[in-house]
């Protein structure tokens, strides 16, 4: 049975937030068959990720690939290329990052919003 977050009273089936106070629900508060479908949603934004990462790769090999040949067939003086490779791999780098830490950020928000419920319900 779902509980308020903030004073642990039980709430309604199917509510998010409780009546009395407003504070978020906490325990089970999907009816049956709706965790399937935010398991499927999140999955489906996480390949949505994935697919723009991959993608975001693919564009900084390709365009980086032809930025050297053009400098190569300009004469291969001073190697400005490498200005635009490690600008922009830098925002590559951080892309990774945010995908590698974002499927852990969700888990670590949760165990932060559980301790702080524990603490107010003390």
């Amino acid at each position: 049975m779902p509980v308020c977050g903030k004073w642990g009273g039980q709430v309604a089936e199917g509510d998010r937030f409780c009546l009395s106070c407003g504070a978020p629900v906490s325990g089970p508060i999907d009816p049956p068959g709706t965790k399937e479908e935010l398991v499927r949603e999140k999955a489906e934004k996480r390949v949505k990720e994935r697919m723009e990462l991959l993608q975001h790769v693919g564009v900084y090999v390709v365009v980086n690939a032809f930025l050297v040949v053009i400098w190569a067939l300009s004469g291969a003086g001073y190697p400005w290329f490498l200005w635009v490779m490690a600008g922009w791999g830098l925002g590559l780098v951080i892309h990774i990052f945010t995908y590698f830490i974002g499927s852990h950020s969700e888990a670590v928000k949760d165990r932060m919003v559980e301790r702080e419920m524990e603490k107010l319900r003390k």
